[in-house]
């Protein structure tokens, strides 16, 4: 919760609030950063980016290290929270996602 500057976020903390609920974290925040798995820390990172105002967002292996349950939430919430915006993902696998995008590139 230190690490997260509620007085930055202002009007964005209903916004925070949500999205650590929607991703499981409302128990993990009082915790320090290095109590929290790989996975938890990756979502704690997309909430801070999601909370960004950008025309374009770009989120690299958003899924990685995260648990199989909650990838169909952070999927939803990338394209909820950017809609209107231009939304970059990389990913290596997760192949059931694909068809979501507008534009897949496979390197």
């Amino acid at each position: 919760m230190d690490n997260v500057s509620f007085e930055r976020l202002n009007d964005k903390r209903p916004l925070f609030e949500e999205l650590a609920e929607d991703f499981g974290l409302t128990e993990q925040l009082d915790k320090d950063p290095a109590e929290l798995s790989a996975g938890q820390r990756k979502k704690l990172e997309l909430i801070m980016g999601l909370l960004k105002d950008a025309d374009v967002y770009i989120f690299d292996e958003p899924l990685a290290g995260v648990d199989v349950g909650s990838k169909e939430k952070i999927i939803k919430a990338l394209f909820q929270k950017t809609q209107g915006k231009t939304l970059v993902v990389i990913m290596h696998g997760d192949d059931q996602f694909h068809h979501l995008f507008n534009r897949v590139i496979q390197l």
